[in-house]
């Protein structure tokens, strides 16, 4: 993931990441940083009037998102190389922010530097050595600070406490840990935000990697948990199909009835207005131009009154 690639997983982290976070400010996928051509998988960039009130569905992730980030999402353990990658476009984006920031004369305390997440399927405890990761202080566990030049944090996925503020991260794990997650997407209402929308997602990646031949064999649980969401989907959305469309038509029946009512009251009041005229010279002619009504209804109200 730390140059840019067309996976099917690249995609749907990439995707996921941009719906969850785009509301929040600007998201930019595959961001070519400089130098040497190296692509962020995911940029996003907090807008400060949006960012003060971040959906409370939105968990952990929700947090990560209060600075300027890169994300890397990790479909197996990053190696030694893939993380050196990600650090060196760290350090060239925050160059680039820095500079920026002096142009802008914006430079404050305030404004914090681009952060970097890692998020790993799982994280061994020699590789978190390597990155002298220890736990990150308040938040859950499975969360690793590094030291703080580096500007970067490892979430490794697996450790990652079963919570809705984690599902988020979670549906990005793998195996057994994603199924999870899927299940407790599927059990979330239909109205739930961002049910319906990952679980497009999640069922087309299914589809392309099925397609491609690229399940393995840990993930053929998931795969079904998938077919099983997507099933369900489908028959929820034939269900508020119907249910829309028996509402449009209760709908479109009340309406056709107000406005019949409206036209009949708008009838009878012509009529009133046409037998008050019929007491003056005007002839039937100029009585029905100015009710609306035919010269033959005039003619049948002169009659009825005698």
């Amino acid at each position: 993931p730390c140059r840019m690639s067309q996976n099917p997983f690249d995609q749907l982290s990439k995707q996921l990441l941009e719906e969850l976070l785009s509301p929040l400010g600007r998201v930019e996928l595959s961001r070519e940083v400089l130098g040497e051509s190296r692509f962020v998988d995911v940029w996003f960039d907090p807008d400060p009037d949006k960012i003060a009130d971040v959906p409370a569905g939105l968990g952990v992730l929700g947090r990560m998102a209060q600075t300027p980030c890169l994300l890397e999402p990790f479909r197996n353990a990053p190696s030694p190389v893939d993380v050196e990658s990600c650090l060196l476009k760290l350090f060239a984006v925050v160059t680039e922010w820095r500079k920026r920031q002096q142009r802008e004369q914006a430079m404050s305390n305030a404004i914090a530097a681009p952060h970097l997440w890692l998020l790993s399927p799982t994280a061994s405890e020699a590789f978190l050595r390597s990155m002298g990761a220890s736990p990150k202080d308040g938040w859950p566990v499975g969360v690793y600070g590094t030291a703080s030049l580096f500007r970067t944090t490892v979430i490794a996925i697996h450790q990652l406490p079963a919570t809705a503020d984690t599902l988020w991260l979670r549906l990005l794990g793998k195996g057994r840990v994603q199924k999870r997650a899927i299940e407790e997407l599927l059990d979330r209402p239909a109205e739930a935000p961002w049910r319906e929308s990952a679980l497009r997602m999640l069922a087309s990646w299914r589809i392309t990697i099925e397609a491609r031949g690229q399940l393995e064999a840990e993930e053929q649980e998931v795969a079904m948990a998938l077919s099983q969401a997507f099933l369900e989907l489908e028959k929820e959305i034939e269900q508020r199909g119907l249910q829309q469309g028996l509402q449009q038509g209760i709908e479109r029946g009340m309406q056709q009835g107000i406005e019949q009512g409206l036209q009949r009251g708008e009838l009878q009041a012509a009529r009133a207005i046409a037998r008050n005229l019929l007491t003056t010279n005007l002839s039937d002619a100029q009585i029905a131009e100015a009710t609306g009504l035919s010269v033959e209804q005039i003619r049948e109200l002169r009659e009825t009154n005698g």
